[in-house]
């Protein structure tokens, strides 16, 4: 069942996962990322000016958490299956007995692109790909692995997050710090990633374009109902050197936030006290009527999937939402802040 769109509405009794009882199978075992899973450094300083970064070991590749200043360290630029992709992207060029420069023109992007992509000096583009594909004939391939690449590049307990969140019909989000990872620009995205200062600039580039990656679920022809609750701070945590930035965030935030199928609400200032303060989640529903939630915390994120756990996640969320301005004043508000930016 879908939460009423403006906030101060609530569902009673209704937030219940849907199972089929006659083939009820035992719950599976929550997912921890405390023990063998990279750690992580988040530093949010006042007025988003000054950073540290503690160290921390290293681990896989991929993106992160939203609120992850990189996630974990790696000093490969690429998962093994983006490897793959370029190595079969190579394979199938060759075999079709084009040079770099005759494969870019069917697919219109330019030889020097074509190399980049095929060496690892570029991300790997979804867009692209999917014309290489339809050119070489080979039947959705490098698509297809590229979808398993974005798996595969992500640490392992965020992964079945990432699988959540792909097959949500909807997702509901909290975040009392950042702009959430599905709604941020490249500049938002790389700024935050900066701030751990372990990461290379490649590492940084790469992150951020898989962060993106994960954005197209926005754009599909059927997108999942994406609400998101805010606090008032995030709209005005900016420092000197960051006004363009904030400015250009909230300007895409408000063009988000006019799709019929993403609202944004905002917790104002006055709001002191509220169940939200203990952290962000994020909650998706999928087709079949399942919930499950997702913790993020210093040292990576759980997966809630326990009834229980989920039941009491969503009535966190239906008290904050409740806190929040309805839909129209929350965007009057984010208009408000992006003025003092501009």
């Amino acid at each position: 069942m879908s939460l009423p769109q403006q906030p101060g509405h609530r569902v009673p009794g209704a937030w219940r996962r849907s199972r089929d009882r006659g083939s009820r199978k035992s719950p599976a075992p929550r997912r921890h990322s405390l023990l063998s899973e990279p750690t992580r450094t988040e530093v949010l300083a006042a007025g988003a000016g000054a950073a540290r970064a503690r160290p921390r070991p290293r681990g896989a590749t991929g993106d992160t958490p939203d609120r992850c200043c990189g996630g974990s360290v790696a000093r490969r630029p690429v998962p093994p299956t983006a490897d793959l992709i370029r190595a079969q992207l190579r394979r199938l060029r060759t075999v079709a007995g084009l040079n770099q420069e005759e494969f870019g023109k069917l697919v219109h992007y330019s030889s020097s692109k074509v190399s980049a992509v095929e060496l690892g000096q570029h991300p790997l583009d979804e867009a692209f790909l999917a014309r290489a594909d339809a050119v070489l004939d080979s039947g959705d391939l490098l698509v297809s692995l590229l979808e398993l690449a974005r798996r595969d590049g992500a640490p392992s307990w965020f992964r079945p997050w990432l699988d959540a969140e792909r097959a949500a019909e909807q997702l509901f989000c909290w975040e009392p710090s950042l702009i959430p990872g599905l709604l941020q620009t490249p500049n938002y995205a790389r700024a935050v990633l900066r701030l751990d200062t372990t990461l290379a600039e490649a590492e940084v580039d790469q992150r951020v374009a898989t962060r993106l990656d994960r954005q197209a679920i926005l754009d599909r022809a059927q997108p999942p109902q994406y609400i998101v609750v805010l606090d008032e701070s995030v709209l005005r945590r900016c420092g000197e050197g960051f006004t363009l930035l904030m400015a250009e965030q909230l300007g895409h935030l408000l063009a988000c936030a006019e799709k019929p199928h993403i609202s944004v609400h905002v917790v104002p200032a006055d709001a002191v006290l509220h169940l939200g303060l203990s952290g962000p989640f994020t909650l998706a529903r999928s087709t079949a009527g399942g919930w499950v939630g997702h913790l993020e915390h210093q040292l990576g994120g759980i997966l809630i999937d326990n009834d229980e756990e989920v039941a009491r996640l969503i009535q966190i969320w239906e008290s904050v939402r409740n806190d929040a301005l309805p839909r129209r004043q929350s965007i009057d508000l984010i208009k408000e802040v992006v003025e003092t930016w501009s």
